[in-house]
Parts: structure tokens; C-alpha cells; sequence
């Protein structure tokens, strides 16, 4: 009797003990990204250029995503699911629908770059291919059925255990959109590149740009 009765408090702590780990892992999971940022971005289809200047905030529960620009002039740009609208004095001036879903992906990728694979997984990309060419590691990613009409697949590539770049292939076989990250710094435990390079070739598009990150934090 004793014997049993000790044997379910072990029990009883052993599962306590699991539940306050797992708790501490989630307590742990970074919710939202800030920094000040600087975007050049070049249409050459359109011989348009910009540079933007301002702050950056992502949240990841309410997968929203918030670019406060002073230059060249105050604006607010919010982007929720696909949809972004612009603020002027708190005034909205324009609504238009995101094209894909990289731009949130980016950012939201930024809490979670120890997974390596964009996240690809959750949303339904199955791993196809894995090689490796001096030190760098290639996994090449088919899509779900609800991506199949326009990508065929996707490649990461990452060095030291770091994304490096993510290539979307269309279902012509033709590289439509990459991202590149560079620089990278360490920001609480997360590492967090300073420099993230995309090319997006759509239409009527043939888009350009980089964005740089300061005085970053992570919470």
C-alpha cells in the first residue's frame, strides 16, 4: 500500500513537473518582433524606386503586421491576413490585398529562424529532396494542393544551422520569388539577420528590394 501510494506521488510530480516545463517553453515562445528599418525597393518594369524609413512591428497572435514610416513621409501600414491598408493622420487613404503571403511570412520566419524551413511545414509543404554542397544544405519543398495551381515547389538553403535563402519555383518552372538572409545577429537566443534581400518577378513586376533592421527587440 505504501509502495503504490509513493509510486502515484512520483507519478503525480513526474507529470506536474512536465506540465510546468511545457509551460515554461510556451512562456518562452517569442510573440512579436520590432525594429526601426530602412526599405529600398526598385520596380525595373516600372523604373520606380522608393526608400522607406521608419519602424517595424509584428505580432505573431494576431499575425499582424505594422510599418510606421517618417520618411518620406508619416504613413501607417497595417497588414492582416492579405489585406493592407494605409493610414495617413489616422485617416485611411487605400486598401489593397497582399500579393501571397511573404511578406507576413517573412516576419513572422524572424521568431522562428531555428526551424530552418520557412514556415513551409505548417503550412502544408511536404520535405522532397535534401543535398548539400560545400556546407550548405538544400531541401527542396512540394506544396499542398491549395498551392499546387501556381508553385511547384520551394528550396531552402541554410549554412550552420542558419536560413540562408528561399526560392519559389511556379508550376512553368520558373523562379518567381526569393528571399535572402544576411548578416545575422543574436537577439535574445533567436538569431535575426540585419539584411533580408527579395525579388519578386510577377506581370507586370520585376521588384527589388532590401530591407536593413536597427535596434532590435524581440519579446
Amino acid at each position: 500500500m505504501h509502495i503504490r501510494i509513493k509510486t502515484l506521488r512520483l507519478l503525480f510530480l513526474f507529470t506536474l513537473t512536465l506540465i510546468l516545463w511545457h509551460f515554461d517553453l510556451s512562456s518562452q515562445a517569442h510573440k512579436s518582433f520590432k525594429a526601426d528599418f530602412t526599405i529600398l525597393e526598385r520596380n525595373s518594369l516600372k523604373n520606380d524606386s522608393k526608400i522607406l524609413k521608419g519602424n517595424v512591428n509584428y505580432s505573431k497572435p494576431d499575425n499582424r503586421l505594422d510599418f510606421l514610416i517618417n520618411f518620406p513621409e508619416s504613413q501607417k501600414w497595417v497588414i492582416i491576413d492579405s489585406t493592407m491598408q494605409k493610414y495617413r493622420n489616422d485617416t485611411l487613404f487605400g486598401t489593397s490585398v497582399v500579393r501571397g503571403y511573404q511578406d507576413l511570412a517573412v516576419f513572422k520566419e524572424l521568431l522562428e529562424l531555428k526551424s530552418n524551413d520557412f514556415g513551409l511545414r505548417e503550412y502544408g509543404f511536404e520535405m522532397a529532396d535534401v543535398s548539400t554542397l560545400d556546407g550548405t544544405v538544400y531541401v527542396e519543398w512540394l506544396p499542398p494542393a491549395s498551392f499546387k495551381t501556381f508553385i511547384k515547389s520551394v528550396t531552402t538553403a541554410s549554412r550552420e544551422n542558419l536560413l540562408q535563402g528561399v526560392i519559389f519555383t511556379d508550376v512553368e518552372d520558373k523562379d518567381f520569388s526569393s528571399t535572402l538572409f544576411e548578416d545575422y545577429t543574436f537577439v535574445e537566443d533567436l538569431p535575426i539577420p540585419l539584411k533580408i534581400t527579395q525579388h519578386f518577378i510577377g506581370k507586370e513586376e520585376n521588384i527589388f528590394k532590401t530591407i536593413y533592421f536597427e535596434n532590435i527587440e524581440v519579446k
